[in-house]
């Protein structure tokens, strides 16, 4: 969609987009992956895409997304209000087999809540990744922290915990073995 229709980051759609972003942020840590990231092999590195926004794209992506998904990776599709992901002709055979479970040793789950605003639909992600048994266990462990929405975190290739407090107050994190750390405002801590 973005490709087909530019003025989403930049008018009409801009706010429901960063809106849906900023709540996933608040959750998670992620990525962004274009089509040509997709198409030149990006999706090896990764075990969950999740769609943010836009349900066309080309045939080629869309194929090499279900190859991905069949070998193992898993997909997030918010269906609504945008619907079912379709090809730039208008195919959508492959989600329908999504829909229909034949999706070979990954996964493809669907939420079918409106995904705006976007605090729903990032606390369906975040709960249905901790169902997921591929995740590492530091990723486990980050999803499972108590912490306000102004704490953001990412999961180092060290496997260690990097903690932004982006609020004007102090805030308080509980780690998922228990353990409580207190951020200043603007910090950033290593765990």
């Amino acid at each position: 969609t973005l490709k087909l229709d530019d003025d989403v980051l930049r008018y009409r759609f801009a706010s429901a987009y960063f809106t849906k972003a900023r709540a996933l942020r608040a959750e998670l840590d992620y990525d962004y992956v274009s089509e040509q990231m997709i198409q030149d092999g990006a999706l090896d590195r990764y075990k969950v895409l999740v769609f943010l926004w836009g349900h066309i794209t080309e045939a080629g992506i869309l194929e090499r997304i279900d190859r991905w998904v069949k070998a193992g990776g898993v997909v997030f599709y918010p269906v609504q209000p945008r619907g079912l992901l379709t090809t730039v002709e208008g195919d959508s055979s492959i989600a329908r087999q999504w829909l229909e479970n034949q999706t070979g040793k990954g996964k493809v789950i669907f939420y079918l809540g409106d995904a705006i605003p976007g605090e729903p639909y990032a606390r369906f992600v975040r709960t249905e990744l901790l169902k997921l048994p591929q995740l590492r266990p530091e990723i486990r462990a980050a999803l499972q922290m108590k912490k306000p929405a102004e704490v953001f975190w990412s999961v180092l290739s060290t496997g260690r915990l990097a903690l932004l407090n982006f609020g004007d107050e102090e805030a308080t994190v509980r780690l998922a073995g228990g353990k409580t750390l207190r951020l200043q405002p603007y910090a950033i801590v290593l765990e």
